[in-house]
């Protein structure tokens, strides 16, 4: 996986990756944001939600790879949806390949009824 031209290795079948992914999607990083936060203070929380995620998900030091110096919410906003994206499109292809692995040992009902081979 390519985010902010950095290459890292992602593995979706890694069931801490998976659950780290699900977290996420499961609003475990999602953070409070004070009604009277300033400017400076709303990108400073929210690129730092964003770094602790990927420092979660790859390792220590990753969003520092990633991201550099820089604390850009823009930045940090495409690169989080770009990652998204992008295990999305993992997420997708492990149930396809699960599914044509293994769709060839789950009997089709159907079919044997059409054929007659159904136990009674």
């Amino acid at each position: 996986m390519i985010l902010n031209n950095v290459e890292l290795t992602f593995d979706i079948y890694d069931l801490e990756v998976a659950e780290k992914i699900e977290a996420m999607q499961n609003g475990e990083y999602d953070i409070e944001i004070p009604s009277d936060a300033s400017l400076t203070e709303i990108i400073k929380l929210r690129c730092n939600t964003v770094f602790d995620f990927f420092d979660d998900i790859f390792g220590e030091g990753t969003s520092n790879e990633i991201f550099g110096n820089k604390t850009n919410l823009r930045v940090c906003q495409e690169v989080l949806a770009d990652f998204l994206d992008q295990a999305k499109d993992d997420i997708s292809k492990v149930n396809d390949n699960i599914n044509s692995r293994f769709n060839k040992y789950t009997p089709n009902r159907v079919q044997r009824r059409s054929q007659g081979r159904v136990r009674k």
